[in-house]
């Protein structure tokens, strides 16, 4: 397998990648989950998924590890960010389609990192992942809140948005990469 990390050391991000290649890859002892902050991975995927973020598993996502705490020496996923070609804004690898998964770019491009696809083989990472969608779903992600966010981001940007078609006559023109 490809190697994905570019730090330097990479001792523990060598481990974790080995550890969900092995075949005791769910492991609570020796899989991978040991070297992960599964919460900030799992929140990563769940934001990447909900934009269908095409750059989100494979140009545009930050790692890191916090020096600073012994508590939580674990890799994480974020911050997460770069969203100019997600919510069907693109018209390549299915960034347009609302019934594609993002994390299935892998089969369209080796920029994906392969675990992606691996943590999905996972019962316990498919399990958080479940719960934690539902949990966000009650709140933060309730389709009222999704709404209500979405008004009042569109009356904020309402006169910016008429003063930038003003200067740039391009609504309804295909830009590329965008549909």
């Amino acid at each position: 397998f490809e190697r994905n990390f570019n730090t330097r050391d990479g001792a523990q991000e060598r481990r974790f990648e080995d550890a969900l290649a092995s075949e005791s890859y769910a492991s609570p002892i020796a899989g991978y989950r040991q070297f992960i902050d599964l919460r900030s991975f799992v929140d990563n995927f769940i934001i990447n998924e909900l934009s269908g973020n095409v750059d989100g598993y494979r140009a545009s996502t930050f790692f890191f590890k916090d020096k600073e705490s012994s508590a939580n020496n674990k890799l994480q996923a974020g911050p997460i960010w770069d969203f100019n070609i997600a919510f069907g804004n693109a018209s390549y690898n299915h960034g347009n389609d609302p019934y594609w998964w993002a994390h299935d770019q892998f089969a369209l491009s080796n920029f994906v990192p392969w675990w992606w696809n691996g943590f999905m083989t996972d019962s316990i990472f498919k399990t958080e992942l479940r719960c934690r969608y539902m949990e966000l779903r009650g709140n933060v992600l309730s389709e009222q809140n999704l709404y209500s966010y979405i008004d009042s981001k569109a009356a904020e940007l309402s006169e910016a948005q008429a003063r930038n078609f003003a200067r740039y006559p391009i609504l309804g023109q295909v830009i590329y990469p965008n549909p």
